[in-house]
């Protein structure tokens, strides 16, 4: 086939970790060396690529091998490409031998949903060969209207017209210095907010633990037992990995209160369960040897060796911890910082930032790996991230670029590309945001929800002040998220 002006199509939406294993290696040379689709090097590299759709593979091949140059493709893609950092590659818009791709055009059709019984996030894209993207890329995003026939795929055209609404954005990269990165398609404020709020901190944030198999390692205390010891029985209530429900006693040395999304929302956290970590204390990224684990804590090694022959076919075990010695228990995605004092957290699936503090009390309060953490020097700093984070401005930021409800709405980005300046105790503003956290953290305990409300409009207009941002601005953004709640 020669080239040519148009191409047209629906490529298929398969995601790379659902792919037939001979088919995926047969094209990792053309995701990795000719089109650089795989965002990342090292461990993002690996966890990133599972999400990774080969409908954005088919929109580079199409492009780089049937258009000519100045051609134009339309193809529907999944919204993905635009809103998680799997499409970080995609959004690079440039072929081999350096020929640029320019977007010229996105519908969202997220909320359309057109395809019937079809529940992928769907996107249209249209693209010229040999010029590059020039920001802001128009980005209409189609809606329902109320009360009105659903869409289906046999209407004429001028009838969805009149069923739907079609709000004309603009977007560009959430970073300026990166045009890779996430595409924002705020309102018409969405400069101000990027201009503002854009750029990096330097607070990171971390994934909560992961187990891979955590009916081995997630218990409810029964009862304790002397003053070193607790009888526990491990959870397996909707386990998607079960093994047998097994009560015995272990040392507390190793046990601790483990916090899941459930056991929290804004400002508020208590875990409902706990976790077994049979870390190093010294070195928590590594398993305790299994000698010294049998020395110290003998009835949590015999606990753990019940399950021994799951937890050692644990495919993360078996691809990131073996290869390394790591013992038959050892868990992933554990630091120092999982054991910092003080910590905000968040779940990473949602549809806005619901940040909580929570510090070190009888022991350290463990985030499960759909949690996000972020550690702080003290409680006061602690409370000015979460602060930051819950505020308005904030929410409004994260809403222009990410999938909302997806895997990786808040996910560990959010620091990278959320401007929070250092926390400064000299500082009057910095101060008053501490304190306002402490506050909203109070009255959700109390679920005070009148006066969490009053106080949360103040942290808006503090937060506001913090990245120079004008009230009407700030009422634009207030008036937004109404919408998006």
């Amino acid at each position: 086939m020669g080239h040519v002006d148009f191409v047209v199509g629906n490529p298929p939406w398969v995601n790379w970790e659902y792919l037939p294993s001979a088919y995926r290696q047969s094209i990792i040379p053309l995701y990795e060396d000719t089109y650089g689709l795989f965002p990342h090097t090292g461990l993002r590299r690996r966890h990133g690529s599972t999400r990774i759709d080969i409908s954005s593979l088919f929109t580079y091949v199409s492009a780089d091998r049937y258009l000519r140059d100045s051609g134009k493709l339309g193809f529907l893609i999944t919204e993905s490409v635009f809103s998680t950092d799997s499409g970080k590659g995609f959004r690079r818009m440039m072929l081999p031998r350096g020929v640029p791709l320019n977007a010229y055009r996105v519908d969202n059709m997220v909320n359309l949903k057109p395809f019937e019984n079809v529940g992928n996030r769907m996107a249209a894209i249209l693209i010229e060969k040999g010029k590059k993207t020039d920001f802001p890329v128009p980005y209409c995003i189609w809606a329902q209207r109320p009360d009105s026939e659903p869409v289906n795929m046999d209407m004429p055209l001028s009838r969805v017209l009149q069923i739907t609404t079609r709000d004309q954005r603009r977007a560009r990269p959430v970073r300026a210095t990166d045009l890779s990165s996430q595409w924002s398609a705020g309102g018409d404020f969405n400069d101000t907010v990027l201009q503002r709020l854009s750029g990096s901190s330097r607070y990171k944030a971390h994934a909560g633990v992961c187990t891979w198999l955590n009916s081995a390692f997630w218990v409810e205390i029964v009862q304790p037992v002397g003053t070193r010891a607790m009888l526990v029985r491990n959870i397996t209530r909707g386990a998607k990995l079960p093994v047998p429900e097994t009560t015995a006693q272990i040392e507390t040395e190793f046990l601790f209160p483990l916090l899941r999304p459930r056991d929290m929302r804004r400002w508020f956290a208590k875990p409902s369960a706990h976790i077994v970590v049979p870390q190093d204390p010294q070195n928590p990224a590594h398993g305790i040897p299994e000698a010294t684990l049998k020395r110290v804590a003998p009835k949590t090694y015999d606990f753990l060796n019940t399950f021994r022959v799951q937890l050692t076919n644990r495919p993360g075990y078996r691809k990131y911890l073996e290869p390394h010695g790591e013992p038959f228990y050892a868990l992933y995605d554990i630091k120092r910082y999982t054991f910092g004092k003080h910590k905000v957290v968040w779940p990473r699936i949602s549809s806005s930032i619901d940040a909580v503090v929570v510090s070190i009390g009888e022991k350290t309060i463990i985030p499960q790996e759909t949690i996000i953490l972020s550690h702080a020097t003290s409680a006061e700093e602690a409370h000015y991230i979460c602060a930051c984070l819950n505020s308005s401005p904030s929410q409004i930021f994260l809403a222009s670029y990410s999938q909302q409800g997806g895997k990786s709405y808040a996910s560990t980005q959010i620091l990278e590309y959320l401007k929070i300046p250092s926390f400064d105790g000299n500082s009057p503003l910095h101060r008053q945001l501490a304190d306002l956290s402490e506050k909203c953290h109070g009255a959700a305990v109390v679920r005070d929800q009148r006066k969490l409300e009053k106080m949360e409009v103040e942290l808006g207009r503090v937060a506001a002040r913090l990245w120079g941002i004008s009230a009407p601005v700030l009422h634009e953004i207030e008036a937004a998220l109404c919408k998006i709640d």
